[in-house]
């Protein structure tokens, strides 16, 4: 909406300018999850809620303390991160009270702006929408042709059309939703979002029959993982907080326990009436 937008502008003033750009750059150089958090501050402010509670019902867990790709962080790692968070909170209360003279800092803690940031990381759905300009082709293609080849604005247009690639490609986005977020994981789903992309709504679509009363279910990972063993699924769970357990992977975790180890062994040969079975043909 508008009053939020207002808050990240550029355009506000010269101080907003500047301010902006120290927090988009370090954002750039860090972690770009500061710039989404940012949009999660704004939106918050705008709503007229001095504090993060709209986002409550997010799994909240401080983003220091997050596993990067299933791999813990050392306590060294964790501080640097942590102070990263702080330097990203404090450029942002500068540019609060740059384009719209709001001081947050006595609810943008680090600890609220870091737990804000573990929920996204969690909670985030990859969005995959068609290229914004899709749509604009037909009429920007009519158009340069009715332009004259030699003018300024049909070369311009002309060489924008030319460096396009062919097909356009898919826009990969993360988004939290409210309620599709907070769905648990199963890698036997029962469900799949779809997006619309005039309005970017996520909307919940069933993949199989659900029974009356049966917990709705959505994959954290990609479907060629989901094909992948049960240690290859549990591990890419593991930023997650989580050893899944879902019907899937407990029906294939006994299975394995069942199943008796190989034994491999060697002996001497005893010659043409050897019967162990060697691997080489007994002479």
């Amino acid at each position: 909406d508008a009053p939020a937008h207002a808050m990240l502008c550029r355009g506000t003033s010269k101080v907003a300018a500047a301010a902006i750009k120290k927090f988009e750059s370090h954002a750039m150089e860090t972690e770009e999850l500061f710039l989404f958090a940012a949009r999660f501050v704004v939106h918050a402010i705008a709503s007229g809620t001095q504090s993060l509670s709209p986002f409550a019902a997010l799994c909240r867990v401080p983003f220091w303390d997050l596993s990067d790709e299933g791999m813990d962080k050392t306590e060294e790692e964790k501080e640097e991160v942590r102070n990263e968070c702080d330097t990203s909170r404090r450029l942002l209360l500068s540019v609060l009270s740059a384009t719209a003279s709001v001081k947050a800092s006595s609810w943008l803690t680090l600890e609220a702006y870091g737990g804000l940031l573990g929920a996204i990381r969690r909670n985030a759905i990859l969005v995959e929408l068609s290229h914004p300009i899709r749509d604009l082709l037909p009429m920007l293609s009519e158009w340069r042709q009715v332009q004259p080849a030699s003018s300024a604005e049909g070369k311009a247009v002309g060489a924008m059309l030319d460096a396009l690639p062919r097909p356009l490609p898919e826009c990969l986005w993360s988004a939290v939703y409210p309620r599709i977020s907070c769905v648990n994981h199963s890698c036997r789903p029962s469900c799949e979002v779809q997006w619309f992309d005039e309005s970017h709504e996520g909307t919940l679509v069933a993949t199989r029959n659900i029974r009356k009363g049966e917990e709705l279910y959505i994959s954290y990972i990609p479907e060629n993982v989901q094909a992948d063993s049960v240690h290859a699924r549990r591990a890419s769970l593991r930023d997650y907080g989580f050893e899944c357990d879902c019907d899937k992977c407990t029906t294939e975790a006994a299975w394995q326990r069942r199943l008796r180890p190989r034994l491999t062994f060697t002996h001497e040969c005893m010659g043409p009436g050897c019967s162990v079975g060697c691997c080489e043909p007994c002479e």
